[in-house]
């Protein structure tokens, strides 16, 4: 059903304590869910109670081969319905399993750094995945559990679809739309689109491809011709936040206020049978996020009370073959990362990877003088954790013109549709072809597959291939709920970036830095560089801004190691294209390598480069994935950081003088990096 509560109060400060306990005890409902934490003291008249924000002691685990973080789109049943075939990246291999005998039938060892991703099975039964760092695809015969081919591709493929008999289209984060055949062979065609491509898809006639971080559909027509660009339209959306400047007798209230939503991170896109495409992704709020430096009068609101009242918000979008689109906000925890529409073609169950922490602590309440200690503290779930929702997907809207770009879209509400609540968060999800409401399930940390059909959640059959190698308490910290009903990874998908610029009250426009830029050799952290190391980033955002608990040093220490583990794709060119090489040959005359040195490409100082702010050099490894550039975002692309209004000219290297064909060359060494 449909949630809207433009406006709401959620309490007064009073002098009677169990007023209290009503007011601050709602904001920490909130923070379970969604509200932010601090730790304050307040002074006695005000009855004296403060937020107590707990530390996580818990003893972490440590993979030594660190996991990557969730993609989605990692599991395939065959089209007989016998066998699940999963992309197992912790372990680099695939996994199948029997669905008959559920148990393991086989495993396909791949090869070290691999990162097996999205699968397909062809018309001969052979099943295909992108290796997203080995540039390949691997053709696996799921019958004998025997590597058929490996073939290269591209530099980071990311989806593929089966575009006709016997022919395979491949999708690549450099750019890239491969043919090729499916039996084997090299390439037949090769078409440069935009960067950061993610799934594709058979519509019509043609292919749409998506794009991960702007939720942009590219529709391609069968000669590889870009024929138009579609994006999910901005939303109006509500999010709860702290009232701001309150005193005493408000302290702890918080309010509804709307805002616009824009598109981002699209996690899975389907194609209908009508015609028409299923997005899944998420919106991040289109206004300024209130900062507060003032202890007790509440912080910055990242996340919000409840579902679909942070700054992240999921959202499944229906688009028309015209670019008409119909928008819903769902409910539920952050991270919609997979999704599978049913044979019905209107259900569409989405998997949550997100899922709060059951037993974590949360913040409670002290009063002076309270001999019972304060409010308990509660868990990270307290009203459950959903892990699935299943979503009645409206028909395609019907229209033969989108909305004129910039438009702003009615808010949808929040739709809270049925959900189910598993134990583990759920990173991939695929439907049976030979039983239509048979659904199969991956989790990671442990490594499982439950079989389950539709409706019968608590007879799932699960089967484990997890040896508890990968088990890693970095990787949970980054994907969990932290408690603000928002994640590290709803900014930092895939361990890198959303693209999006954010508006912040105390410092202005600053776009996402990726984690996949050697982090280790870049410290300090933030645009700013205020933040000395990765203690410091969880003390100032994940506590005080996503509404985390405070973690203890040693789980600090794997979660850092785990951040530093996080490497960039493979570069878009090579080191040996003559571009690239003019291109070093000019990055180095025109001084670029005063400031970018080193194993991390920065000198790790502050400086402005014309822009007037005094701001941190970034690293520039993985650079050509990391559009748009600048802390602004100014820049759409690469030749765009050039231009002089966008902190382009002498004061960011020498550049007097550089003809069109040198930033050319200098954009070719940029994206060999």
């Amino acid at each position: 059903m449909a949630m809207k509560d433009p406006k709401v109060r959620l309490g007064r400060r009073s002098s009677n304590h169990g007023a209290v306990i009503g007011t601050i005890g709602a904001g920490l409902l909130l923070t379970s869910v969604g509200c932010n934490s601090f730790d304050p003291v307040v002074p006695e008249e005000t009855d004296g109670f403060r937020v107590v924000i707990p530390t996580d002691v818990r003893r972490p685990t440590s993979a030594v081969n660190k996991p990557p973080a969730v993609t989605g789109g990692t599991v395939l049943v065959t089209r007989n319905g016998a066998t699940a075939v999963v992309s197992d990246a912790e372990q680099n291999r695939m996994v199948l399993v029997s669905m008959a005998g559920t148990a393991v039938s086989g495993f396909i060892a791949l090869s070290p750094g691999d990162e097996p991703g999205r699968l397909i099975e062809d018309d001969a039964g052979r099943v295909h995945v992108v290796l997203r760092r080995g540039g390949a695809i691997a053709t696996i015969d799921p019958m004998s559990a025997t590597l058929v081919d490996r073939r290269p591709v591209c530099a980071a493929p990311r989806g593929l679809t089966l575009s006709a008999p016997d022919t395979l289209t491949v999708a690549c984060a450099d750019g890239k739309l491969v043919t090729m055949p499916a039996s084997g062979g090299v390439p037949t065609r090769v078409v440069t689109l935009d960067t950061d491509l993610r799934d594709v898809m058979v519509v019509g006639d043609g292919l749409v491809v998506s794009r991960f971080k702007s939720a942009e559909l590219l529709r391609v027509g069968g000669d590889g011709t870009l024929l138009r660009r579609d994006r999910p339209t901005s939303v109006m959306g509500q999010r709860i936040v702290p009232i701001q400047n309150q005193g005493p007798e408000m302290f702890g209230a918080m309010e509804s206020v709307s805002n616009p939503f824009r598109p981002v991170v699209a996690w899975r896109t389907l194609p209908r049978k009508d015609g028409s495409v299923i997005v899944v992704h998420q919106r991040a709020v289109d206004a300024e996020v209130e900062v507060s430096t003032t202890p007790g009068a509440g912080v910055s609101s990242y996340g919000g009370g409840a579902s679909c009242s942070g700054i992240s918000q999921n959202a499944v979008t229906v688009m028309n073959a015209n670019g008409v689109a119909t928008n819903l906000t769902i409910g539920g925890p952050p991270l919609p990362v997979d999704a599978t529409l049913l044979a019905d073609d209107h259900t569409l169950i989405v998997a949550h990877a997100g899922q709060p922490d059951p037993v974590a602590a949360r913040p409670f309440v002290v009063f002076e003088g309270d001999d019972a200690g304060g409010m308990a503290s509660a868990g990270g779930a307290p009203f459950g954790a959903v892990t699935l929702s299943m979503i009645d997907v409206p028909s395609a809207p019907v229209g033969a013109e989108p909305p004129a770009e910039g438009t702003v879209a009615d808010d949808p509400g929040c739709f809270s549709f049925q959900g189910v609540s598993l134990d583990t968060p759920v990173v991939a999800i695929a439907a049976n072809p030979a039983s239509p409401t048979e659904l199969v399930l991956q989790t990671r940390q442990p490594s499982t597959i439950k079989i389950v059909r539709v409706g019968e959640w608590n007879n799932a059959r699960v089967v484990s291939f997890d040896d508890g190698t990968t088990i890693d308490t970095g990787y949970a910290l980054f994907h969990r709920d932290s408690g603000g009903g928002i994640a590290c990874a709803s900014c930092h998908p895939e361990g890198a970036e959303d693209g999006n610029v954010w508006r912040f009250s105390d410092s202005g426009e600053r776009k996402t830095q990726s984690l996949q830029a050697n982090l280790a050799a870049s410290a300090p952290f933030h645009w700013d560089g205020k933040l000395p190391n990765v203690d410091a980033i969880m003390s100032q955002v994940f506590v005080a801004r996503m509404g985390g608990i405070y973690q203890s040093p040693e789980r600090l220490a794997v979660l850092r190691d785990w951040l530093f583990s996080q490497t960039a794709p493979a570069p878009m060119r090579a080191s040996d294209d003559p571009a690239v090489v003019r291109g070093r040959d000019l990055f180095e005359a025109t001084g670029c390598t005063d400031c970018h040195v080193g194993t991390g490409l920065t000198n790790n100082r502050n400086a402005d480069v014309g822009t007037g702010e005094t701001l941190q050099v970034p690293s520039l490894i993985g650079v050509g994935y990391r559009a748009p550039y600048m802390h602004n975002g100014c820049a759409k692309t690469l030749t765009d950081r050039f231009d002089p209004s966008c902190g382009g000219g002498d004061a960011h290297g020498r550049m007097r003088g550089i003809d069109s064909a040198g930033i050319a060359d200098l954009v070719a060494y940029l994206e060999s990096l």
